[in-house]
């Protein structure tokens, strides 16, 4: 299964160049291509996977926008790309939570352990979902099993039904206990005492 991935660039040239690389990469497909303005009614439309975004012509610009729909759309996976290498922009890219930073001289050698990776994330999170689910049902399997020991708040119901039932709290049928053995100590001392 191929992930989704929406194109996000404001360069004809540039959009024409990612749609080819994508097309030519089974492991992505490509699901709309769209300028910045427009990016997030796009993925809201396409709902994709995968976002790329290109930082050309202005990369401040395109790193604002990456910041933002990360903070939007945590759950997706996003790549950056440019014309050329320069490590302050994949820097700042990395540290606004892109996974890669593919520049043209080598993004068609990259992009095949680009999407191993974030098929690999795709995979860690889809475990951990069913992790949850596993245990949401184990818990509520219990649950129905015997609900005593699952629900606190029934078993505190439970223990003050027991109280009024009894005609107290376990404190005071103690302390009659108590009373009632030191009465009998009392008038077992009286019967014994010589006269």
């Amino acid at each position: 299964m191929s992930l989704s991935t929406l194109v996000i660039s404001e360069v004809p040239a540039m959009t024409e160049q990612l749609e080819s690389l994508i097309g030519n990469n089974a492991d992505l497909d490509l699901t709309a291509t769209c300028p910045r303005g427009a990016a997030q009614e796009s993925i809201e439309n396409a709902n994709p996977r995968v976002i790329w975004i290109a930082l050309s012509p202005e990369p401040d610009q395109a790193l604002a926008l990456l910041s933002s729909l990360k903070e939007r759309y945590g759950d997706k996976h996003f790549l950056v790309s440019n014309e050329t290498l320069e490590a302050d922009l994949v820097k700042r890219s990395m540290q606004l939570g892109a996974i890669d930073y593919l520049d043209a001289g080598t993004w068609s050698n990259q992009l095949a352990d680009v999407t191993s990776r974030v098929r690999l994330k795709e995979e860690e999170a889809r475990k951990a979902i069913e992790k949850d689910e596993q245990i949401k049902e184990m818990l509520a399997a219990e649950a129905r099993r015997n609900p005593r020991t699952t629900n606190p708040g029934l078993q505190s119901m439970r223990r003050k039904t027991g109280e009024m039932s009894a005609g107290g709290s376990p404190q005071s049928s103690m302390t009659l206990g108590i009373v009632i053995l030191v009465l009998l100590l009392i008038a077992l001392g009286f019967m014994l005492m010589p006269h």
